[in-house]
């Protein structure tokens, strides 16, 4: 997976977590710590199910964040090695980075 690919992905993502979070009016992040706590009464089996989605969603949701963090600190860690102790030049990259 490419960067651009990785960051497309990552963004789709926000969207789809965004529409669970306007639905049910608490942060993915809360959400999910109720969830995994057992604390969540899932009721209906589609409500069960909106859960699971939820969840999964954000669970790739942080895979992604971190994969891409680590791409950056990559980058960082190669652009500080090639400046030589010079500002360091952030310039639009032409080519896609592989993930």
């Amino acid at each position: 997976m490419t960067q651009d690919e990785l960051l497309e992905s990552l963004y789709a993502l926000t969207g789809e977590i965004k529409v669970y979070e306007k639905k049910y009016g608490i942060a993915s992040e809360d959400f999910y710590q109720l969830f995994r706590q057992g604390k969540l009464d899932d009721g209906e089996y589609e409500q069960t199910e909106e859960y699971c989605d939820w969840a999964g969603l954000y669970e790739i949701k942080l895979k992604r964040e971190r994969q891409f963090r680590e791409l950056s600190r990559q980058t960082i860690a190669h652009l500080l090695a090639a400046s030589q102790n010079q500002p360091v030049q952030l310039l639009p990259l032409t080519e896609p980075v592989e993930a």
